[in-house]
């Protein structure tokens, strides 16, 4: 899979390059906020997201329909409460993970301004916290693994040139779950899922 990954990236760079003539100079400013959510196990429950970053159309297909690529600062988790058996009590906290990501979006844009995207998504792990509600925080990083592969997509409005506002869902590919991990305890193919307000700035206006 990480090979086909590899490939498509390429792709996508070599198009974007053969057909740079054809492509608006635009170059937006991204940012969101919203909710994040580990699936896959017991005791799991959304927690805070936002991620911010920035796009440029690289192909451009029509009049309306755009190959976007872009490099996003994402952080989001969950929060738990794991049942301490021992101490026959409850142990509750939050995981945040901060990940770069670099999505690939094909974007149609309609008539009246309203717009949907969706594309594919690598995201490389570079923070992992685990704060427990009782106890120092801890690092988590080792307990994920490094790369993230998802699928994002989303639907939104420019407002006029400059400005869209809209929404995008980030639905993860991988087992997050690395040596260690201890949240799921019994369920290691979880995965994660944002949906986040957008605001878009063209910083060109064009």
């Amino acid at each position: 899979m990480k090979k086909l990954i590899a490939a498509f990236y390429i792709f996508i760079a070599f198009t974007g390059w053969s057909q740079e003539n054809k492509v608006p100079e635009d170059f937006s400013i991204v940012a969101g906020a919203g909710l994040s959510h580990v699936f896959g196990g017991d005791k799991l429950d959304p927690s805070f997201a936002y991620f911010f970053g920035i796009e440029k159309n690289v192909v451009q297909f029509g009049e309306k329909s755009f190959l976007n690529m872009g490099i996003v600062y994402s952080v989001q988790g969950a929060e738990y409460s794991e049942i301490i058996i021992e101490n026959d009590g409850t142990q509750s906290g939050k995981i945040t993970l901060g990940y770069i990501g670099v999505p690939i979006l094909y974007r149609h844009r309609s008539a009246g301004g309203f717009f949907w995207e969706a594309g594919l998504q690598t995201g490389f792990l570079v923070r992992g916290k685990d704060h427990p509600d009782n106890g120092d925080k801890a690092d988590y990083k080792e307990a994920v693994k490094t790369v993230d592969i998802s699928i994002p997509a989303g639907i939104g409005y420019w407002v006029n040139r400059r400005f869209s506002i809209g929404a995008r869902a980030v639905y993860g590919l991988t087992d997050m779950s690395g040596n260690g991990a201890k949240i799921p305890p019994a369920n290691s193919n979880h995965q994660n899922f944002l949906i986040a307000a957008v605001l878009r700035f063209n910083i060109t206006g064009k």
